[in-house]
């Protein structure tokens, strides 16, 4: 028996036992062209999140550290600290999700927000493999993918 139904490709899926949203699969190839398919996974995570109780301010302060970064690319002639802190953005996002799930009145679920986790985690392995020539333009895509997680989180009611 099935327990998960794709609505699309790449695109986000309900556990059909509890009807829980779940964060679908990101594509690498996301990252060298913002697409319509790119656009519908953002917005059906963005409804995940905030059914799962993920806050909007949860979201925009790593999105904030996203912003940082990004400034960095025009300050910074090396990549090297960049690739670093694209590194380190992996245990501090997996940190605020193990405390969005364990504090505050209305916590987060876990299972949600690890699967944005996990998804964010793939694009950020992926940009940092990129070669120097690829890597800006591909962390700016990886920017408005996020800024369109955080848009259609708030359009779908996220506090």
């Amino acid at each position: 028996m099935q327990h998960q139904q794709k609505h699309h490709q790449g695109g986000g899926s309900r556990d059909n036992q509890s009807g829980t949203p779940q964060i679908g699969q990101v594509k690498p190839e996301w990252l060298d062209e913002f697409s319509q398919e790119t656009l519908t996974w953002a917005e059906e995570t963005g409804k995940a999140l905030q059914s799962g109780k993920v806050t909007t301010a949860q979201l925009r302060k790593f999105f904030g550290s996203v912003r940082r970064l990004e400034q960095e690319f025009f300050t910074e002639q090396d990549y090297k600290p960049i690739r670093q802190e694209l590194l380190l953005m992996k245990p501090r996002l997996a940190y605020s999700a193990a405390r969005a799930s364990t504090v505050g009145e209305s916590k987060a679920d876990p299972k949600i927000f690890e699967g944005f986790v996990k998804q964010v985690s793939s694009l950020l392995d992926q940009v940092s493999k990129a070669d120097d020539k690829s890597l800006k333009s591909r962390y700016k895509t990886f920017v408005h993918i996020l800024e369109a997680i955080v848009a259609y989180h708030k359009l779908s009611g996220g506090k």
